[in-house]
């Protein structure tokens, strides 16, 4: 895998907002699953940061919620 940036983790943030309202459904999503290297261009902070997990190929957790959960890729290889 190769990054060319910061990830903007609040666009994520902003559709899972945006299909609830279009699906109107009522409870945020129990799950959501992130690909990423953790690199951001900016702060995240979800309205549900339990919700995220992330899987990382590389080890950048900085700007993820503390309330996240995260694994890297290379455990699983």
């Amino acid at each position: 895998l190769q990054g060319f940036g910061g990830t903007d983790f609040n666009a994520i943030s902003r559709g899972v907002k945006q299909e609830m309202e279009r699906s109107n459904m009522s409870h945020p999503p129990t799950a959501i699953f992130v690909l990423t290297d953790g690199a951001s261009c900016g702060p995240f902070r979800p309205e549900n940061p339990e919700s995220y997990y992330f899987f990382l190929s590389e080890n950048y957790t900085s700007c993820l919620p503390p309330e996240a959960k995260w694994y890297l890729l290379s455990e699983f290889e």
